[in-house]
């Protein structure tokens, strides 16, 4: 496992990196990826929990399905996202790149940025 830094509102965030699983755990505190959490118990939306995948180009040119997942310990809040292709630093800025390019959208409709495996697969 790796450990990174991604900086998110001018604050640091760490992330454990498992490059060989294609996944990140990120803590999310209060940075904009929180706005992505979609689970049901916290949008009080029984369809949002279906919306958990995003698109992100990769730094090689390719398009990468992710998976989003929150979770909570200690009552920390964490993010997983797995689907990942490439070393830590490609994953790092796989993400960068996501979030810079989404940020907008994450900051006004929060989880909705995120697709159902259906919509999807309109893509590939």
């Amino acid at each position: 496992m790796n450990k990174a830094i991604l900086n998110l509102d001018c604050v640091p965030y760490n992330i454990n990196i498992e490059p060989k699983h294609g996944r990140a755990t990120i803590e999310v505190g209060d940075s904009i990826l929180a706005q992505l959490d979609n689970r049901t118990t916290t949008t009080n939306n029984p369809f949002s929990g279906g919306r958990n995948k995003g698109v992100v180009t990769g730094i090689d040119g390719a398009q990468q399905v992710l998976s989003f997942v929150f979770e909570e310990d200690d009552e920390a809040l964490f993010l997983s996202i797995s689907g990942f292709k490439g070393d830590a630093n490609a994953i790092v800025d796989s993400l960068t790149t996501w979030i810079d390019e989404n940020y907008d959208a994450i900051e006004s409709v929060g989880w909705e940025v995120l697709r159902t495996q259906k919509e999807i697969e309109k893509y590939f």
